[in-house]
C-alpha cells in the first residue's frame, strides 16, 4: 500500500462519487440519527437522498445495514436496520 494521497474532487469523478455518498450519510445521521439506536416506530425514517443509495451499501446475513455498510460510531444499542434491496 502506497502512502494516503488527498485530490480535489473537482478532477476525479470517483472523489464526487464517494462526496456525494458521504455527505447523504452526513445528513441521514443529523436529520435521524436519534432513531438509529432509539426508534420512534418500526421504521426509520430517512433523508430523501440517501433513500437513493442506501440500497447500494454492503449488508450483513439478514440483509441488515447497520452495523455493516453503514456503522454509527460510538454506538450504544445496535437495532439491525434493514433498508431496501440492493437494486
Amino acid at each position: 500500500m502506497g502512502p494516503i494521497t488527498f485530490t480535489d474532487s473537482a478532477s476525479s469523478v470517483f472523489v464526487q462519487i464517494a462526496d456525494l455518498v458521504a455527505y447523504n450519510t452526513l445528513l441521514q445521521f443529523r436529520m435521524h440519527g436519534g432513531e438509529w439506536e432509539e426508534p420512534t416506530g418500526n421504521s426509520l425514517p430517512l433523508y430523501e437522498h440517501f433513500r437513493n443509495v442506501a440500497a447500494l451499501f454492503d449488508r450483513g446475513p439478514q440483509q441488515q445495514i447497520s452495523g455493516y455498510g453503514v456503522a454509527k460510531w460510538p454506538v450504544e444499542k445496535k437495532i439491525g436496520w434493514v433498508f431496501p434491496e440492493k437494486a
